[in-house]
Protein backbone atom coordinates (compact mmCIF):
# COMPACT_ATOMS: atom_id res chain seq x y z
CA UNK A 1 0.00 0.00 0.00
CA UNK A 2 2.74 2.16 0.80
CA UNK A 3 4.60 1.73 -2.33
CA UNK A 4 1.88 2.86 -4.42
CA UNK A 5 1.19 5.55 -2.64
CA UNK A 6 4.72 6.55 -3.29
CA UNK A 7 4.60 5.78 -7.01
CA UNK A 8 1.00 7.51 -7.01
CA UNK A 9 3.02 11.27 -5.50
CA UNK A 10 5.82 10.61 -7.71
CA UNK A 11 3.41 10.31 -10.91
CA UNK A 12 1.44 13.36 -10.14
CA UNK A 13 4.61 15.58 -9.33
CA UNK A 14 5.84 14.13 -12.72
CA UNK A 15 2.82 15.16 -14.39
CA UNK A 16 2.61 18.62 -12.59
CA UNK A 17 6.18 19.32 -13.49
CA UNK A 18 5.82 18.38 -17.56
CA UNK A 19 2.24 20.17 -17.60
CA UNK A 20 3.75 23.47 -15.96
CA UNK A 21 4.38 26.46 -18.33
CA UNK A 22 6.50 27.48 -15.81
CA UNK A 23 9.04 24.49 -15.85
CA UNK A 24 10.23 24.30 -19.05
CA UNK A 25 13.74 25.79 -19.68
CA UNK A 26 14.79 26.10 -23.11
CA UNK A 27 18.08 24.53 -23.90
CA UNK A 28 21.07 27.01 -25.57
CA UNK A 29 24.71 26.08 -26.62
CA UNK A 30 25.43 29.39 -24.54
CA UNK A 31 26.57 29.15 -20.94
CA UNK A 32 26.16 32.88 -20.20
CA UNK A 33 22.56 32.30 -21.40
CA UNK A 34 21.87 29.22 -19.57
CA UNK A 35 23.04 30.53 -16.01
CA UNK A 36 20.64 33.16 -16.71
CA UNK A 37 18.01 31.08 -17.63
CA UNK A 38 18.65 28.78 -14.15
CA UNK A 39 18.96 31.73 -11.85
CA UNK A 40 15.03 32.25 -11.41
CA UNK A 41 11.77 30.93 -11.91
CA UNK A 42 10.60 30.89 -15.56
CA UNK A 43 7.04 31.12 -17.37
CA UNK A 44 6.54 30.52 -21.00
CA UNK A 45 4.14 32.88 -22.36
CA UNK A 46 2.31 31.60 -25.87
CA UNK A 47 2.37 34.58 -28.17
CA UNK A 48 -0.04 32.38 -30.30
CA UNK A 49 -2.91 32.10 -27.20
CA UNK A 50 -4.74 35.21 -28.29
CA UNK A 51 -5.97 37.19 -31.86
CA UNK A 52 -4.88 39.85 -32.77
CA UNK A 53 -6.92 43.33 -32.49
CA UNK A 54 -5.72 45.20 -35.24
CA UNK A 55 -6.25 49.16 -34.81
CA UNK A 56 -6.98 51.47 -37.54
CA UNK A 57 -4.78 54.62 -36.53
CA UNK A 58 -7.80 57.58 -36.73
CA UNK A 59 -7.36 61.20 -36.35
CA UNK A 60 -8.03 61.58 -32.87
CA UNK A 61 -5.43 59.41 -32.34
CA UNK A 62 -2.33 61.19 -34.39
CA UNK A 63 -1.05 64.23 -31.96
CA UNK A 64 1.75 66.67 -33.40
CA UNK A 65 -0.18 68.10 -36.65
CA UNK A 66 -0.85 71.82 -34.77
CA UNK A 67 2.12 73.75 -33.70
CA UNK A 68 1.94 77.35 -31.35
CA UNK A 69 2.17 80.69 -32.91
CA UNK A 70 5.41 81.16 -31.54
CA UNK A 71 7.11 78.04 -32.67
CA UNK A 72 8.95 77.81 -36.37
CA UNK A 73 6.66 74.70 -37.99
CA UNK A 74 8.75 71.68 -36.34
CA UNK A 75 8.94 68.65 -38.59
CA UNK A 76 9.83 66.11 -36.00
CA UNK A 77 12.58 63.67 -37.18
CA UNK A 78 13.61 60.85 -35.45
CA UNK A 79 11.63 60.11 -32.02
CA UNK A 80 13.82 58.33 -29.98
CA UNK A 81 12.33 58.42 -26.73
CA UNK A 82 9.11 59.83 -24.70
CA UNK A 83 8.79 61.19 -21.25
CA UNK A 84 4.94 62.30 -19.60
CA UNK A 85 5.29 65.29 -16.69
CA UNK A 86 2.39 66.46 -15.66
CA UNK A 87 0.16 67.20 -19.05
CA UNK A 88 3.09 67.86 -21.58
CA UNK A 89 4.41 65.16 -23.25
CA UNK A 90 8.25 65.75 -23.98
CA UNK A 91 9.79 64.18 -27.50
CA UNK A 92 13.42 63.82 -27.83
CA UNK A 93 14.22 64.39 -31.64
CA UNK A 94 17.72 62.74 -33.09
CA UNK A 95 17.56 63.82 -36.20
CA UNK A 96 17.47 67.97 -34.92
CA UNK A 97 19.19 67.47 -31.91
CA UNK A 98 16.22 68.81 -29.59
CA UNK A 99 13.20 67.88 -27.40
CA UNK A 100 9.64 69.26 -28.17
CA UNK A 101 6.94 69.38 -26.12
CA UNK A 102 3.97 68.62 -26.45
CA UNK A 103 0.72 69.91 -24.78
CA UNK A 104 -2.45 67.84 -23.55
CA UNK A 105 -4.24 68.31 -26.66
CA UNK A 106 -1.50 66.92 -28.70
CA UNK A 107 -0.16 70.94 -29.96
CA UNK A 108 3.55 71.61 -30.05
CA UNK A 109 4.39 74.20 -27.69
CA UNK A 110 8.04 74.24 -26.86
CA UNK A 111 11.55 73.64 -28.13
CA UNK A 112 14.10 72.34 -25.69
CA UNK A 113 17.85 72.80 -26.54
CA UNK A 114 19.82 72.25 -30.33
CA UNK A 115 22.77 70.65 -31.85
CA UNK A 116 25.87 72.02 -30.34
CA UNK A 117 28.51 71.44 -27.87
CA UNK A 118 27.50 73.76 -24.91
CA UNK A 119 25.02 73.20 -21.75
CA UNK A 120 21.89 72.31 -23.04
CA UNK A 121 22.98 71.47 -26.52
CA UNK A 122 23.16 67.98 -28.05
CA UNK A 123 25.27 66.67 -30.61
CA UNK A 124 23.93 63.03 -31.29
CA UNK A 125 20.46 62.84 -29.13
CA UNK A 126 20.59 58.94 -28.31
CA UNK A 127 17.95 58.81 -24.99
CA UNK A 128 15.87 60.52 -22.34
CA UNK A 129 14.49 59.03 -19.34
CA UNK A 130 13.23 60.79 -15.44
CA UNK A 131 12.29 59.57 -12.66
CA UNK A 132 10.20 61.48 -9.49
CA UNK A 133 13.09 64.09 -9.46
CA UNK A 134 15.23 64.68 -12.65
CA UNK A 135 15.54 64.03 -16.24
CA UNK A 136 18.42 62.78 -18.13
CA UNK A 137 19.65 62.99 -21.40
CA UNK A 138 21.86 60.80 -23.24
CA UNK A 139 24.14 62.35 -25.72
CA UNK A 140 26.54 60.13 -27.99
CA UNK A 141 28.09 62.96 -30.00
CA UNK A 142 29.49 65.19 -26.58
CA UNK A 143 29.73 61.62 -24.61
CA UNK A 144 27.86 63.21 -22.00
CA UNK A 145 24.81 62.88 -19.53
CA UNK A 146 22.97 65.96 -18.68
CA UNK A 147 20.96 66.29 -15.97
CA UNK A 148 17.97 68.82 -16.15
CA UNK A 149 14.98 69.00 -13.20
CA UNK A 150 11.09 69.44 -14.15
CA UNK A 151 11.62 72.74 -15.65
CA UNK A 152 14.33 71.62 -17.74
CA UNK A 153 16.86 73.90 -15.99
CA UNK A 154 19.83 72.06 -16.74
CA UNK A 155 21.60 70.94 -13.11
CA UNK A 156 24.49 68.60 -13.57
CA UNK A 157 26.50 66.66 -16.53
CA UNK A 158 29.00 63.98 -16.26
CA UNK A 159 30.86 62.18 -19.11
CA UNK A 160 29.96 59.03 -20.51
CA UNK A 161 31.69 57.93 -23.35
CA UNK A 162 29.11 54.94 -25.39
CA UNK A 163 30.15 52.57 -27.80
CA UNK A 164 28.59 49.81 -29.81
CA UNK A 165 25.00 48.56 -30.50
CA UNK A 166 23.40 49.44 -26.97
CA UNK A 167 23.42 53.87 -27.54
CA UNK A 168 19.70 54.49 -26.62
CA UNK A 169 19.53 52.41 -23.62
CA UNK A 170 19.13 54.15 -20.33
CA UNK A 171 16.52 54.35 -17.75
CA UNK A 172 16.64 55.39 -14.43
CA UNK A 173 14.93 54.97 -10.84
CA UNK A 174 14.80 57.19 -7.80
CA UNK A 175 18.40 55.96 -6.55
CA UNK A 176 19.66 54.19 -9.95
CA UNK A 177 20.76 55.74 -13.12
CA UNK A 178 21.17 52.62 -15.72
CA UNK A 179 24.29 53.53 -18.34
CA UNK A 180 25.13 51.68 -21.37
CA UNK A 181 28.56 50.54 -21.50
CA UNK A 182 30.98 49.67 -24.11
CA UNK A 183 31.16 46.12 -25.09
CA UNK A 184 34.81 46.48 -26.34
CA UNK A 185 36.05 47.30 -22.74
CA UNK A 186 33.99 45.06 -20.45
CA UNK A 187 32.47 41.46 -19.99
CA UNK A 188 29.36 43.74 -18.60
CA UNK A 189 26.71 45.22 -20.53
CA UNK A 190 25.40 48.01 -17.92
CA UNK A 191 26.78 50.84 -15.92
CA UNK A 192 24.77 51.41 -12.48
CA UNK A 193 25.59 55.27 -11.17
CA UNK A 194 24.06 57.15 -8.24
CA UNK A 195 21.09 59.27 -9.39
CA UNK A 196 21.20 61.71 -7.65
CA UNK A 197 24.66 64.41 -7.35
CA UNK A 198 27.43 63.32 -7.93
CA UNK A 199 26.25 60.54 -9.73
CA UNK A 200 29.47 58.17 -8.87
CA UNK A 201 29.14 54.73 -10.48
CA UNK A 202 28.06 51.82 -7.91
CA UNK A 203 29.25 49.19 -10.61
CA UNK A 204 28.82 47.22 -13.75
CA UNK A 205 26.62 44.41 -14.37
CA UNK A 206 24.25 41.81 -16.81
CA UNK A 207 26.44 39.73 -18.69
CA UNK A 208 27.47 39.79 -22.10
CA UNK A 209 26.39 36.89 -24.10
CA UNK A 210 29.38 37.00 -26.70
CA UNK A 211 32.65 38.13 -25.41
CA UNK A 212 34.40 40.74 -27.37
CA UNK A 213 36.69 39.46 -30.56
CA UNK A 214 34.20 36.92 -31.09
CA UNK A 215 31.11 37.08 -33.18
CA UNK A 216 28.25 37.76 -33.41
CA UNK A 217 28.68 40.75 -31.33
CA UNK A 218 25.34 42.08 -32.27
CA UNK A 219 23.63 39.67 -29.52
CA UNK A 220 24.57 41.64 -26.71
CA UNK A 221 22.42 44.30 -27.93
CA UNK A 222 19.85 44.97 -25.51
CA UNK A 223 16.47 46.84 -24.43
CA UNK A 224 16.35 48.08 -20.24
CA UNK A 225 13.65 49.86 -18.58
CA UNK A 226 12.70 50.64 -14.83
CA UNK A 227 9.55 51.74 -12.91
CA UNK A 228 8.17 53.51 -10.22
CA UNK A 229 8.58 50.31 -8.15
CA UNK A 230 12.20 50.03 -8.96
CA UNK A 231 11.88 46.78 -11.09
CA UNK A 232 13.72 46.78 -14.01
CA UNK A 233 13.20 44.21 -17.23
CA UNK A 234 15.84 43.28 -19.47
CA UNK A 235 15.84 41.76 -23.03
CA UNK A 236 18.53 40.40 -25.33
CA UNK A 237 17.16 41.76 -29.04
CA UNK A 238 17.91 38.87 -30.68
CA UNK A 239 16.47 36.22 -27.93
CA UNK A 240 13.09 35.31 -26.60
CA UNK A 241 12.95 36.33 -23.23
CA UNK A 242 12.42 39.00 -21.07
CA UNK A 243 14.47 38.99 -17.74
CA UNK A 244 12.95 40.86 -14.34
CA UNK A 245 14.84 42.13 -11.98
CA UNK A 246 14.17 43.71 -8.63
CA UNK A 247 15.27 47.01 -7.10
CA UNK A 248 18.51 44.89 -6.11
CA UNK A 249 18.97 44.09 -9.73
CA UNK A 250 18.84 40.61 -8.69
CA UNK A 251 17.13 37.95 -11.04
CA UNK A 252 13.72 37.20 -10.22
CA UNK A 253 12.01 35.85 -13.14
CA UNK A 254 12.17 34.85 -16.65
CA UNK A 255 9.54 35.04 -19.04
CA UNK A 256 10.10 32.96 -22.32
CA UNK A 257 8.25 34.42 -25.05
CA UNK A 258 6.94 31.32 -27.29
CA UNK A 259 5.58 31.29 -30.89
CA UNK A 260 5.28 29.27 -33.96
CA UNK A 261 5.47 32.12 -36.37
CA UNK A 262 9.78 32.73 -34.59
CA UNK A 263 11.13 29.38 -34.80
CA UNK A 264 13.52 30.48 -36.91
CA UNK A 265 15.59 32.43 -33.89
CA UNK A 266 19.20 31.31 -33.99
CA UNK A 267 20.91 29.76 -31.29
CA UNK A 268 23.33 32.19 -29.59
CA UNK A 269 26.81 30.31 -30.16
CA UNK A 270 30.26 31.95 -30.21
CA UNK A 271 32.01 31.99 -33.28
CA UNK A 272 35.68 33.93 -34.04
CA UNK A 273 35.26 37.33 -35.61
CA UNK A 274 35.32 37.01 -39.41
CA UNK A 275 36.32 39.73 -41.69
CA UNK A 276 32.59 38.96 -43.57
CA UNK A 277 30.75 42.23 -41.76
CA UNK A 278 27.58 40.09 -42.31
CA UNK A 279 28.40 36.87 -39.97
CA UNK A 280 28.13 40.12 -37.81
CA UNK A 281 24.95 41.52 -38.21
CA UNK A 282 23.05 38.73 -38.96
CA UNK A 283 21.10 37.99 -35.62
CA UNK A 284 17.09 38.89 -36.01
CA UNK A 285 15.83 41.53 -34.45
CA UNK A 286 13.53 39.36 -32.41
CA UNK A 287 12.16 41.95 -29.76
CA UNK A 288 12.21 45.49 -30.17
CA UNK A 289 11.09 48.08 -27.88
CA UNK A 290 10.52 47.39 -23.81
CA UNK A 291 8.45 49.44 -21.32
CA UNK A 292 7.80 48.27 -17.57
CA UNK A 293 4.53 50.06 -16.89
CA UNK A 294 4.57 51.07 -13.07
CA UNK A 295 1.00 48.82 -12.66
CA UNK A 296 4.15 45.40 -13.62
CA UNK A 297 2.64 45.19 -17.14
CA UNK A 298 5.03 44.43 -19.79
CA UNK A 299 5.35 46.12 -23.15
CA UNK A 300 7.06 44.73 -26.29
CA UNK A 301 7.20 45.22 -29.96
CA UNK A 302 8.08 42.10 -32.28
CA UNK A 303 7.78 42.79 -35.78
CA UNK A 304 4.44 45.35 -36.19
CA UNK A 305 2.80 43.75 -33.16
CA UNK A 306 2.72 45.30 -30.31
CA UNK A 307 2.27 42.67 -26.77
CA UNK A 308 0.60 43.41 -23.39
CA UNK A 309 2.01 41.13 -20.78
CA UNK A 310 0.55 41.32 -17.11
CA UNK A 311 1.43 39.77 -13.62
CA UNK A 312 -0.71 36.69 -12.34
CA UNK A 313 -0.11 34.95 -9.05
CA UNK A 314 1.79 32.41 -10.70
CA UNK A 315 3.55 34.29 -13.12
CA UNK A 316 2.80 36.21 -16.03
CA UNK A 317 0.31 35.56 -19.54
CA UNK A 318 -0.53 37.26 -22.06
CA UNK A 319 -3.36 39.64 -22.25
CA UNK A 320 -3.38 41.83 -25.32
CA UNK A 321 -1.64 42.22 -29.04
CA UNK A 322 -2.38 44.89 -30.74
CA UNK A 323 -1.48 45.86 -34.52
CA UNK A 324 -1.74 49.20 -35.80
CA UNK A 325 -2.15 50.23 -39.38
CA UNK A 326 -2.38 53.57 -40.74
CA UNK A 327 -3.00 55.11 -44.18
CA UNK A 328 -1.48 58.14 -45.47
CA UNK A 329 -3.54 60.75 -47.35
CA UNK A 330 -1.10 62.57 -48.56
CA UNK A 331 0.02 59.54 -51.01
CA UNK A 332 -1.78 59.26 -54.40
CA UNK A 333 -2.09 55.18 -53.65
CA UNK A 334 -3.04 55.06 -50.17
CA UNK A 335 -3.03 51.99 -48.44
CA UNK A 336 -2.83 50.41 -45.21
CA UNK A 337 0.57 49.86 -43.53
CA UNK A 338 1.68 49.04 -40.25
CA UNK A 339 4.12 51.46 -37.93
CA UNK A 340 7.59 50.23 -36.53
CA UNK A 341 7.09 52.23 -32.90
CA UNK A 342 10.61 52.82 -31.84
CA UNK A 343 9.45 54.56 -28.66
CA UNK A 344 6.56 54.21 -26.14
CA UNK A 345 4.90 54.84 -22.63
CA UNK A 346 2.15 54.01 -20.52
CA UNK A 347 0.18 56.86 -18.63
CA UNK A 348 -2.43 56.84 -17.25
CA UNK A 349 -3.93 53.97 -18.78
CA UNK A 350 -3.24 55.70 -22.39
CA UNK A 351 -0.44 54.90 -24.57
CA UNK A 352 1.86 56.87 -26.45
CA UNK A 353 3.97 55.67 -29.62
CA UNK A 354 6.78 56.97 -31.42
CA UNK A 355 8.65 56.02 -34.78
CA UNK A 356 11.81 56.90 -36.25
CA UNK A 357 9.52 56.84 -39.29
CA UNK A 358 6.69 59.56 -38.25
CA UNK A 359 6.75 62.97 -37.33
CA UNK A 360 3.89 62.23 -35.34
CA UNK A 361 3.03 60.87 -32.10
CA UNK A 362 0.13 58.59 -31.60
CA UNK A 363 -1.73 57.74 -28.68
CA UNK A 364 -4.19 55.31 -27.63
CA UNK A 365 -6.81 54.52 -24.52
CA UNK A 366 -5.85 51.06 -23.17
CA UNK A 367 -9.11 49.85 -22.10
Amino acid sequence: MLSRYFFLVFFLALFLGCSSKGSRIPKSENEVLNSLLHKAPMTTVELDDISVDTVFIKEENILGRINDSSLSTPIVGKVVDLIKIGDSLYVADQQQDCIWVMDRQGTWHRKIGRQGRGPGEFGFLLGMVKNSSYVYTLDKENARIQIYDYQFDLQATFDHVIFGLNGGQITATDSILYLPLSFYEYDKLIEIRQATPPFNQVHVFWPQLIPAGMQPLAYNTYYINANADSKVVVAFQGLPYIFILNSKNRLIHTIYLESARYKELENPSIKPVSRDIREGMRVQAFLQNLYLADDGSIYFQIKLDLFQIVAHETGYHLKKVWHFTHVDPRKRKAFPYGIPFTSMIVNNNIIYLGSIFSEYIYRFPLN
